[in-house]
């Protein structure tokens, strides 16, 4: 317990910062409570970036987790996908309301893939289950795939898929005749900068890589996907994930608009409430900041399967995030739409619904600290 409570009293690389020091009791209390072990935290406030870094990389080694500390990002890789979506849209390279069966055509010997496209697969409303085996080859997976009925009619039902992301991402490397790593390094890393995001990390960034606990707090492995990775592989830091998020939040001054306009519709209504379904991020109402995230039971920090809502309320103000978990990890990115404040958190703890909340608590509390407060 000393060492869990020095672990927690911590602050690591960075002296105190305004956005540090409002966040600081409500970290140190969901570490506490959830026995985390090591925090990185990128606070975006207009086009300031402060990085609040707690904790350690691992239990034993004790290196101070930093801005460069790599974790897994779990789901939070749909959201590269899907970007990657956008730019091809807005290239009119892919169609996204063409049947997925446009551009794998063995699909087609089931007819059921006849009827879905690919915004419904990058939106989780194509009625595919939740995940496939994660060691499936592309042939395998499609081979699978046919013989898989989808449980409901596209976009009358929303059931979270790591499946319908890959037939989309799968969709994207037969557009662009090359490998899922390739095409994200050409298309979003390298333009953006991103040195330390990855598949697979180097072998120079080795030594940055953060152990992950589960819930018995004993180390975890990292996760091989196979060809599900493009659905939950990406290993990645707060340093280039601020870059990435920068992007999201600043699209009308973006080369990306078009693409990013795409990504960021919001197509398919999921709560009455104003909660919507966007290609693999999802928008909320501001409300939902103030109140207690409830994730599935069945999935931590992901919706329940249920209908889609044939009408929903239209709120002026929202904010729009996407969650992610490994057995290890959890992580969070989120910004309040035209308020120039966004988050990005990494924890070495998997499964951890808090992580949600600390998101949205300092989306709120930054936003209230700013000189347009909600």
């Amino acid at each position: 317990m000393k060492k869990l409570l020095f672990i927690l009293s911590s602050m690591i690389s960075l002296t105190y910062a305004n956005e540090c020091a409002n966040i600081d009791t409500k970290t140190k209390e969901i570490m506490s409570k959830n026995q985390i072990n090591g925090i990185a935290i990128a606070i975006i406030n207009h086009d300031k970036v402060e990085y609040c870094n707690y904790g350690y990389t691992d239990k034993i080694k004790k290196s101070p987790i930093t801005d460069k500390s790599i974790f897994e990002i779990g789901s939070v890789t749909k959201t590269f996908t899907a970007q990657m979506a956008g730019i091809a849209a807005s290239d009119n390279k892919l169609n996204l309301d063409t049947p997925v069966t446009k551009y794998i055509p063995e699909l087609a010997a089931n007819e059921s893939y006849t009827k879905i496209n690919n915004k419904e697969l990058l939106s989780h409303v194509a009625g595919l289950p939740f995940k496939y085996t994660d060691t499936f080859t592309e042939s395998e997976l499609l081979t699978s795939a046919i013989q898989n009925k989808p449980g409901h009619s596209p976009e009358s039902y929303y059931q979270y898929s790591n499946l319908s992301i890959t037939l989309a991402s799968i969709s994207l490397t037969r557009i662009y005749h090359t490998d899922y790593e390739k095409l994200l390094k050409k298309l979003v890393l390298n333009p953006l900068g991103m040195k330390y995001t990855s598949m697979n990390v180097s072998a120079k960034n080795q030594n940055l890589i953060v152990t992950g606990y589960g819930k018995d707090n004993n180390p975890t492995k990292l996760m091989t996907m196979g060809i599900t990775r493009s659905a939950g592989g990406l290993k990645s830091n707060t340093y280039d994930l601020a870059k990435y998020l920068k992007l999201q939040m600043n699209r009308e001054n973006s080369q990306s608009k078009n693409a990013l306009d795409i990504i960021h519709k919001n197509y398919y209504c999921l709560y009455k409430d104003g909660t919507y379904q966007q290609l693999a991020w999802e928008y909320h109402p501001i409300s939902a900041l103030s109140e207690k995230f409830l994730p599935g039971a069945n999935y931590a920090n992901i919706l329940e399967p249920h209908e889609v809502q044939s009408t929903c309320t239209s709120p002026e103000k929202g904010f729009i995030d996407k969650t992610g978990n490994s057995p290890g990890m959890s992580s969070y990115i989120g910004y309040i739409k035209g308020q120039d404040v966004g988050v990005v958190i990494l924890s070495s703890k998997g499964y951890q619904p808090d992580v949600v909340n600390l998101g949205r608590y300092i989306l709120k509390t930054i936003s209230n600290q700013s000189k347009n407060p909600l």
